[in-house]
């Protein structure tokens, strides 16, 4: 009869081996869950226009006055809590918020709601963490909501 350590050992080896070998071969964030059409990393790069056909890299580059911002406030978000509301608590000035990042090499196009939510259709968002995640899940209800009316449909779980 084997030893129970070693099939023990031996099963947790081999989980790992397959979730390693899954976790490289297979990308569940840029692929659409039915299979169908592009991924999103293509369609992230065709978002993006390269100036003379080199590599666009996101997260090189500087920040840059824009004038068409605030894309939405406190006041015109209800999904911002009144505690967090810093033109209310202290914030005096509504410079900081005339910024947008500009990328070396490309331009980032500005934020469209409903090519965003066809992009995700059919798709699982989460975010997972702590204030900050909250903050990012707060600032994409406020981009998702220009233009619609409040419904109030949202689901926010602990």
């Amino acid at each position: 009869m084997p030893n129970p350590r070693i099939v023990a050992k031996s099963f947790v080896a081999l989980t790992l081996l397959l979730l390693f070998l899954s976790a490289t071969t297979w990308d569940p964030f840029f692929r659409r869950r039915d299979g169908a059409g592009e991924g999103l990393e293509d369609t992230v790069m065709k978002m993006t226009e390269v100036e003379g056909g080199g590599d666009c890299d996101v997260f090189a580059g500087e920040w840059v006055p824009n004038p068409e911002a605030p894309y939405y406030t406190n006041a015109t978000c209800w999904a911002i809590h009144e505690h967090q509301n810093c033109m209310k608590y202290g914030r005096p000035d509504e410079g900081f918020m005339k910024w947008r990042w500009q990328p070396d090499g490309c331009d980032l196009p500005v934020f469209e709601p409903y090519r965003f939510l066809d992009m995700v259709r059919n798709k699982s968002l989460a975010f997972v963490g702590d204030s900050v995640g909250r903050n990012h899940m707060q600032s994409l209800i406020c981009l998702l909501s220009r233009g619609s009316e409040n419904n109030g449909q949202w689901n926010e779980a602990y």
